[in-house]
Order: structure tokens, then sequence, then C-alpha cells
């Protein structure tokens, strides 16, 4: 039986080489300094990223390593509706 990892930032799953590899692209990896751990990001998702610090962003790209770049503070809240739905299926 080989063991399972996850990715510390996303929770993609696999085995050890393939999430250490995994990792280094993830975009949920702040170290990447990209859009989707950036302050200034707004959107959702690829296809409908922009950046309220005015980087332009080609529709479908994602960008890493921005000079504009300023973490994103998240806070978990255990008791959000989202965090207690992912708690009781997933035991996160």
């Amino acid at each position: 039986m080989k063991a399972i990892y996850r990715c510390d930032y996303c929770g993609h799953q696999g085995i050890e080489e393939e999430v250490r590899e995994h990792e280094k692209t993830c975009i949920k990896n702040p170290n990447l300094r990209g859009c989707y751990t950036c302050l200034h990001k707004k959107g959702l998702g690829f296809s409908e990223m922009e950046c309220k610090n005015g980087i332009e962003i080609p529709k479908g790209k994602y960008m890493s390593q921005c000079a504009k770049w300023e973490k994103e503070e998240v806070s978990y809240d255990p008791d959000a509706p989202f965090a207690k739905m992912l708690h009781n299926m997933w035991g996160i």
C-alpha cells in the first residue's frame, strides 16, 4: 500500500513525488506570489480574474512572481456554513 500525501495549499492528493511537484506550481501557494493569493485579485476563476492594482492579466492566464503582489489575509471561520459542510463531509 502507498501513502497518500496532500498539498499544503489546496488539498490535491497523490503519491509523495506527485504532490511535491504539484506544490511547486499550485495556484494557492503564496510563495509563487500569484493572482490567487493576492490581495488585489478580483474575480473567482481564471476566465474572470482581474487585478485591482492595474496589472493586465490575459484572459485564461495566471500571473506569478508579480511585483505588486500583496498577501491576501485569509481568515478561517470554523462556524461559517461552508466550513461546517466541509467538516461534516470530509472531517477537515
